[in-house]
């Protein structure tokens, strides 16, 4: 039996945040961007102070978006 998945396509945008210091910084940012719809993946990088967000193709989601999101949790971002 063989099993197909479909691929789903997705577009991605990096930001930049200098507030990310360490690992409890993680969880925070996740949190606040998992609450968009269209978020498929969210990798934080806290060496190089990324964040790399993956989205559904079909969702119209920005930078903005994702930056404003970012807003209430105190962590200042800025697009790639």
């Amino acid at each position: 039996m063989k099993l197909f998945f479909k691929k789903q396509s997705a577009n991605e945008v990096t930001l930049k945040c200098e507030d990310l210091h360490c690992q409890m910084c993680v969880p925070t940012v996740k949190q606040a961007l998992q609450q968009i719809d269209g978020i498929l993946n969210i990798r934080v990088h806290l060496g190089k102070k990324t964040i790399a967000v993956s989205i559904d193709e079909k969702a119209a989601i920005t930078s903005d978006v994702l930056i404003d999101a970012l807003k209430p949790t105190g962590y200042r971002a800025t697009a790639l």
